[in-house]
């Protein structure tokens, strides 16, 4: 196998290993908006499905022997190709460390876990959604001691999302926000506080929907890439690429802040006109 035909695999395995990823994404945007709350049973298992076909393909012995390979002559590749086989390597070295059965497990309990956190937020039961979360913890301490049983859980997770990060790092920033914030709101608690009597009052949900596409189109964001849905608890993601973003909300009648805060910059830089 010569290196452009291995630059080609890659190029393929890449496309294949995204369209599973934004499957899966869809699947989960849904049950946190549209989806019928008695549905989750059936995405969960669409999902184990979906998550196992991913994990043997990441893993399989084609794929690892492909990215050695590059990995062997990553001199002979330009910075972002190199960059990018690394980082597959690492992810995939970490993935194979995690039973498959474990891994699959896991991603149908998100599922169930986000069903019943739903239900307990909507009767204020926390209780209902502890043992989902006490089965979480275990799965991620879990996982952390297989990938890296050198490291402290909690900075094996910090280090998972953001390369480099730890406790005492973390310690050590909020400790500096801390000594500036905390002075800061106590100034601003001390002086007159401006009247945001006209944020509340009785606004129906299909103006205040209206109001939010107003305000996407003020900030410039392209409506053809980002959709705007509800949800209990709001969030922004991207679905597959950067030219597909959702933003999500949760109206309030009395309300009017929960459509401003809903449209984030990360929308806005990911989807200007």
């Amino acid at each position: 196998m010569d290196l452009s035909t291995a630059l080609e695999k890659y190029r393929k395995l890449q496309a294949k290993l995204a369209a599973y990823g934004h499957a899966m994404s869809l699947i989960y945007y849904d049950g946190s908006t549209t989806a019928p709350h008695a549905t989750a049973a059936n995405r969960g298992q669409t999902l184990s499905v979906l998550s196992e076909e991913s994990y043997l393909l990441s893993t399989g012995k084609d794929t690892v022997e492909l990215l050695e390979y590059l990995d062997a002559h990553k001199n002979e590749l330009d910075r972002v190709q190199a960059r990018s086989v690394y980082l597959s390597l690492k992810d995939i070295r970490e993935m194979q460390k995690i039973p498959m059965e474990e891994y699959i497990a896991y991603q149908e309990l998100m599922v169930e876990a986000d069903d019943v956190w739903h239900k307990a937020k909507e009767t204020d039961d926390f209780a209902l959604f502890l043992p989902c979360l006490e089965k979480i913890f275990d799965y991620e301490k879990r996982f952390a001691r297989y990938c890296a049983p050198e490291m402290h859980p909690y900075n094996y997770c910090l280090n998972k999302y953001e390369d480099g990060l730890n406790m005492e790092k973390c310690d050590e920033f909020f400790a500096a926000l801390k000594s500036r914030l905390v002075p800061l709101i106590k100034k601003i608690g001390e002086r007159p506080q401006i009247d945001d009597g006209c944020l509340y009052g009785d606004f129906p949900e299909g103006e205040q929907e209206s109001f939010a596409l107003a305000l996407m189109d003020i900030m410039g964001i392209d409506k053809g890439h980002c959709g705007l849905a509800t949800t209990e608890h709001p969030f922004t993601t991207s679905l597959g690429s950067h030219h597909d973003v959702r933003i999500t909300t949760n109206y309030k009648r009395d309300n009017l802040h929960p459509p401003c805060s809903a449209l984030s910059t990360r929308a806005a830089t990911r989807c200007m006109i």
